[in-house]
């Protein structure tokens, strides 16, 4: 067995060029990919990392990771706020009032 070193410099003398034979990835580009889950969540913004997947035929580590780093999305951010009524306000106040004591 000839060793790691040796075996570039043969592949060099013969080919030109160390890089490996493979011809291409097999299956869709990222940027497919990228479309296809970006379809889907504009169709349905609340979809879980699971439904994305299983729509798209992708592992679920793969949707998540092409949410989070090409589409810039990130899980239990909050996406909208809601105004607390005094009501409520005055209600929690009381609440820690009478049990704090």
């Amino acid at each position: 067995m000839q060793k790691p070193c040796t075996r570039l410099f043969s592949k060099f003398e013969q080919t030109g060029s160390v890089d490996d034979n493979r011809v291409g990835n097999v299956g869709p580009s990222q940027t497919e990919n990228v479309a296809k889950v970006y379809g889907i969540v504009q169709q349905n913004p609340r979809n879980t990392v699971r439904r994305i997947a299983s729509e798209t035929g992708l592992k679920c580590s793969s949707a998540q990771k092409i949410l989070r780093n090409s589409l810039w999305m990130f899980p239990y951010k909050i996406q909208s706020h809601q105004a607390i009524p005094i009501k409520a306000v005055r209600q929690r106040f009381d609440f820690a009032t009478r049990f704090s004591q």
